[in-house]
């Protein structure tokens, strides 16, 4: 380097540009990518990138199509179910979910409920008017209570079992759901329960339970009551869960604070004495000890094994089994939209007490408590001739608009007037020559018309 050259050229006060087309050759990679192309682990200088398209390989070629240049159908024709692939050897299938348990095969549907379907025959039995079928299933449908749910076995399998509490009429697919059921909703008809204070639980306890799903403390493991904590909070809240897996979802803390509450919730306790002692000096029970001693006298008969079942609609809401819960949500969902088992006890109960059903031209069924009888209209009077005439020509009018389309010239609103011009009306209505709806609207019965029990 020449230093004479450097010094005069920082004398100047100006530094010339460094040319850098002297170090474009040089090659800063380690020394393992210098290697040859040929070596492991080598790449050439102008080697593609792999994200670059025209560096990827051809596509393979084309099969060839038959003679006719017909392209081969990719899937199966509509209607025809694809070709069985069975499981290749060594891959296991997937696992089915371990929650997803077979229902019970048992059915439900609906009925009406007897108070209520009463209170309805009464109210048709006393009118004139007729209403569609399918408003009184939407009356019926509205509120849970007004109707019941018949549940029966589906199979022929006899030892397809309900099990029904004969308290309450509360229904259960297995035996061990329906004594939860007695011990959590029955037990206070055996029982008097009086709270008492006692002296918190003495111990070391470093470690408290919790239930993961719920908050529930469930006290410490090494505490005498924990097991059977864990087993009352499994069978009353996640029955159809396995127990490992809800032990898992069991969670432990070290916070004196939660072990502290816990050890409050002990002082309070509940103790059960009989209402109807077979002694007069019975002792008072622990919960534990009521829960065995009504299992022991009372479950047999309290609760009873049948394959059919009707329960008030009003159980609904209070159903513990989950299965059986999903099969009469699933019904109630189906009648809402098409109520067909429902039209169908209707039907019969109807006709039972004497009301007559019949179909309109348009389809839609109607009951009444007066059958609909068509009346010719060349043997009438000329009054009543008027009012059919214009009833048939003016379908589901109203009563003022017969008044002022036939006497124009007198007043509506006079109530002595409407009364004498349209006296005959009622008496058309009650032998069934017009029909009323629930509207009041007017119409003539279909002259084709027969009452087939729609």
């Amino acid at each position: 380097m020449d230093t004479k050259n450097t010094s005069n050229n920082e004398s100047d006060g100006q530094a010339k540009p460094v040319d850098l087309t002297s170090i474009a050759d040089f090659d800063f990679a380690p020394d393992w990518a210098k290697a040859a192309p040929g070596t492991r682990f080598a790449k050439p200088k102008n080697a593609p990138s792999a994200f670059d398209k025209r560096a990827r390989s051809p596509r393979r070629p084309a099969r060839p199509f038959p003679a006719d240049n017909a392209r081969p159908p990719r899937r199966p024709a509509s209607g025809h179910a694809p070709p069985f692939r069975p499981t290749p050897p060594g891959v296991k299938p997937p696992a089915p979910n371990r929650f997803s348990m077979p229902l019970p095969a048992v059915h439900a549907s609906l009925l009406p409920n007897q108070r209520f379907l009463k209170a309805l025959v009464r109210k048709l039995q006393t009118s004139r008017q007729c209403h569609a079928l399918s408003d009184i299933c939407a009356l019926f449908l509205g509120r849970e209570i007004s109707c019941d749910i018949k549940i029966e076995a589906a199979s022929k399998d006899k030892e397809v079992l309900l099990y029904q509490c004969t308290t309450c009429l509360m229904v259960s697919s297995s035996r061990a759901l329906a004594e939860r059921h007695l011990l959590d909703a029955h037990l206070d008809d055996w029982f008097d329960t009086t709270t008492v204070q006692t002296e918190p639980p003495s111990g070391s306890f470093p470690c408290i339970a919790r239930c993961g799903l719920t908050g529930t403390l469930l006290g410490p493991p090494n505490h005498h009551a924990y097991a059977e904590n864990v087993q009352r909070i499994h069978q009353a809240r996640f029955p159809n869960m396995p127990m490992d897996e809800y032990t898992r979802r069991i969670e432990t803390s070290h916070d004196p604070d939660l072990v502290e509450q816990w050890k409050e919730q002990c002082r309070t306790q509940t103790q059960f004495t009989l209402k109807a002692p077979e002694t007069t000096d019975s002792p008072p029970m622990q919960p534990a000890e009521a829960e065995a001693w009504l299992m022991a006298h009372g479950a047999s008969r309290l609760v009873r094994a049948t394959r059919r079942a009707i329960m008030p609609g009003a159980l609904v809401g209070n159903l513990k089994d989950p299965d059986l819960e999903r099969i009469v949500r699933d019904a109630i969902r189906k009648e809402k939209i098409s109520p067909t088992s429902l039209k169908f006890a209707l039907r019969g109960a109807f006709r039972s007490k004497g009301l007559h059903l019949w179909k309109s031209p348009r389809g839609a069924a109607f009951v009444s408590s007066v059958q609909p009888t068509p009346l010719n209209l060349d043997h009438v009077a000329e009054p009543v001739r008027e009012l059919l005439a214009f009833i048939g020509e003016h379908p589901r009018c109203t009563r003022l608009d017969i008044f002022k389309a036939l006497h124009p010239d007198l007043d509506p609103d006079n109530d002595e007037d409407t009364r004498k011009h349209l006296a005959p009306l009622s008496w058309l209505i009650e032998k069934g020559h017009v029909l009323q709806h629930a509207d009041a609207s007017l119409c003539l019965p279909d002259p084709a018309h027969k009452d087939s029990g729609a």
